[in-house]
């Protein structure tokens, strides 16, 4: 009896190992098929990831061409609002030019022609001989021209808190220069033409030693000029040798 039941034990141990060993390779298989099945399937997904990367390579480029296009564009347009901005106006600075040295011409030649007629003056003063003048003037001629002068007042009354009242006044002045026609031209009128003021009057003669002929001299130019005594220097003229 002991020796039957041994058998049987033996029995079942060993078709549970055969029954274990198909279960063993069964999972092998599939476990061998999802591998496989694992092994195929990335490869179509590395294609669909390579494809993706590529478009999205090719996408950035081009957003970087783009981008790079633009700001050179926009770094042209401030180059060149900057070079417009920074470049003088030639035709301006030129007239502006001219224009300060035909003044400074100007007043040369109206010190120059003051000179000249108050040296023949002088000269004909008695005991004044051999005179040199210069004058220094403080600007050209200027000419006052008519205008048209409009004047708005306007007076507003306000009312406070407390009931008192007050008024506020607000004035304006706007000036027109009065244009007239001269035959087919139109031009300012002009009232009269303001004489330039002397900064200073050098007067060299011979005879003004005597103060009484200074005094004459100063009396002149002050008079003629128009400006004070004590912008007016008279002085004498060296004696020659022999004299």
């Amino acid at each position: 009896m002991g020796d039957e039941g041994g058998s049987d034990s033996h029995f079942d141990d060993g078709g549970g190992r055969i029954v274990a060993d198909e279960k063993e390779n069964s999972v092998r298989h599939r476990f061998k098929q999802w591998l496989e099945q694992g092994e195929k399937k990335p490869s179509h997904k590395k294609k669909q990831l390579s494809l993706y990367l590529a478009i999205i390579l090719v996408f950035g480029i081009v957003l970087m061409v783009i981008g790079t296009i633009s700001n050179n564009k926009d770094n042209d347009e401030v180059s060149e609002e900057n070079w417009l901005q920074s470049t003088p106006p030639e035709e301006e600075e030129t007239v502006q030019t001219t224009s300060n040295s035909e003044s400074e011409a100007d007043i040369i030649e109206l010190e120059k022609t003051i000179q000249t007629r108050l040296k023949d003056m002088l000269d004909n003063i008695s005991d004044v001989s051999d005179v040199d003048v210069m004058v220094s003037l403080e600007g050209s001629e200027k000419k006052v021209y008519e205008k048209d002068r409009t004047i708005r007042q306007q007076t507003t009354t306000e009312e406070d808190q407390e009931g008192g009242t007050r008024e506020l006044e607000d004035g304006s002045t706007e000036e027109q220069i009065v244009i007239v026609r001269q035959g087919e031209q139109e031009e300012p009128l002009l009232l009269h033409t303001k004489k330039p003021e002397a900064k200073g009057v050098l007067v060299v003669a011979r005879g003004v030693e005597d103060i009484e002929v200074k005094e004459w001299v100063v009396e002149a130019v002050t008079r003629v000029m128009e400006v004070a005594p004590h912008k007016v220097s008279v002085l004498p003229r060296n004696q020659e040798e022999g004299e």
